[in-house]
């Protein structure tokens, strides 16, 4: 038809541009089945369309699929070039954002920041319903943070997670919405970095929207700073989530990463002072428990775990330097642990609490320790040693003061005193005497009456050699 026809048939512009459009999708098909892109066919026709057309209705269009076949072909400063004309040309053609958003990929890929970032503003002024909206914001945050405009990058950035993560969480999203959340993240990390790290986060997570996926970004910068060796840095990252906010489920988890990290690094002073924050940060009666709407099972094996190891941590210490201190936070520890847990390891927490007391020489707090882990209702492996550290305790106290005094001032533990007697680790204590010895006005011929813990011989008139009655040792 274009050859038999005269060049001023109006049948002419209709077939060069179909021609030019089956050009394209041939070039296409072929491209997909794998052949290197020749997209020369379809450019020389859609150029001719343009010469013979220079005033027709639909340039704007012809330029656009133009663009695109050198684009393809690999021409791409020509293809920008030819987008320039058709955003210059035609302000008001639909394939203006499309146009703009593709001249601001080349300007990106040539370097040229400042220009890729004004394609991409323009294509932002289309408002809502543009499909180019989310494309455009990253884009434009990326070409900020080439350009040095972190805090500027950082408003792009976060309207893309507005717009991505702002209602949903990010729950549903498709692959290429998933892939774009988790490139805005990337350069979002890269520009905090470049400001006050973690620090720059709070400014711009206003409003419950952003605080509900905040802990996102707290999550990317962490892992961009473990990326990079820097440990200090990654924990702080965690750290300002849990203390922004306390009560949400993933502060839990922040804290728990601290840990982590310090531990990797080998930071044992640290390490230790983030178990200590996450037990009191995360009680089971403290207030992060209460605001959960159901139980969190992970958080309550990290808060088991940490307890005991910061118990177990000072015990050590108190062992080793016999620092009143160390017993004061073991006892602690060990303490906490035995309100919250009830497990089968209760009862060696209730015994190693004795023998840290007993070492200390609280006798009277490890007594009280050594029965409620001796005689308490759980069965466990060091239940008979609980039991010999309460009358071993039983025994210092009774060195310490007249035994008759402390079994007569102690009644609830007055079976201790007869057991300890039993067992040899006593004599016979008294345990009443007629008068008492708070008594005034006594004469001096008067008798006394004495009541000892077991039965004895040896008395005499007035003085006495005690010795077991059933042994007579």
């Amino acid at each position: 038809l274009l050859a038999a026809a005269p060049a001023t048939s109006p049948a002419v512009g209709p077939a060069q541009r179909r021609l030019a459009d089956l050009e394209m999708e041939l070039a296409d098909q072929r491209t997909a089945e794998g052949a290197a892109p020749d997209y020369r066919a379809a450019i020389t026709q859609y150029q001719a369309w343009l010469a013979r057309n220079p005033k027709a209705d639909g340039r704007d269009s012809v330029l656009y699929q133009l663009a695109r076949a050198q684009e393809q072909g690999g021409d791409l400063n020509t293809a920008l070039t030819t987008l320039d004309g058709l955003v210059a040309a035609h302000p008001l053609s639909p394939h203006r954002d499309e146009a703009e958003f593709r001249r601001g990929e080349l300007l990106f890929s040539a370097r040229r920041w400042a220009d890729a970032e004004a394609a991409y503003s323009t294509v932002l002024q289309g408002g809502a319903g543009n499909p180019w909206l989310d494309r455009a914001l990253y884009m434009q945050g990326w070409s900020r943070y080439r350009l040095g405009r972190w805090d500027d990058a950082l408003q792009s950035l976060f309207s893309v997670l507005d717009l991505k993560l702002g209602r949903s969480g990010g729950d549903s999203l498709s692959r290429a919405d998933q892939e774009l959340v988790d490139d805005s993240l990337r350069v979002t990390a890269l520009s905090l970095e470049q400001l006050q790290g973690a620090a720059a986060i709070a400014p711009h997570v206003q409003g419950e929207r952003r605080r509900g996926y905040a802990w996102r970004v707290h999550e990317t910068l962490a892992q961009l700073y473990q990326r990079q060796g820097r440990a200090r840095d990654a924990s702080d990252a965690w750290q300002r989530f849990a203390q922004a906010q306390p009560l949400s489920r993933q502060a839990a988890l922040a804290r728990q990463r601290v840990v982590q990290i310090h531990d990797a690094a080998g930071f044992s002073a640290l390490a230790l002072q983030a178990r200590r924050d996450f037990v009191l940060a995360h009680a089971p009666d403290g207030d992060w428990a209460r605001a959960q709407p159901t139980g969190d099972a992970q958080a309550q094996g990290w808060w088991r775990e940490f307890v005991d190891t910061l118990a177990q941590h000072h015990h050590a210490r108190a062992q080793r330097d016999r620092s009143a201190a160390d017993v004061d936070e073991a006892q602690r520890w060990y303490r906490l642990a035995l309100q919250h847990i009830d497990d089968t390891h209760r009862g060696e927490r209730g015994f190693a609490l004795a023998e840290l007391l007993f070492d200390a020489g609280r006798f009277d707090a490890a007594l009280q320790a050594s029965d409620a882990a001796a005689y308490g209702a759980d069965g466990h492996a060091r239940r008979a040693d609980a039991a010999y550290t309460g009358l071993l305790a039983l025994q210092r106290l009774a060195d310490s003061a007249d035994a008759g005094s402390f079994a007569l001032n102690n009644p609830d533990r007055s079976y201790a005193v007869e057991l300890a007697a039993e067992l040899g680790f006593l004599a016979p204590v008294l345990v009443a005497r007629t008068p008492p010895p708070d008594q005034t006005a006594v004469a001096v011929g008067s008798d006394v009456r004495a009541t000892f813990s077991e039965p004895v011989t040896g008395v005499q008139t007035s003085s006495f050699t005690l010795r077991y009655a059933d042994t007579g040792a």
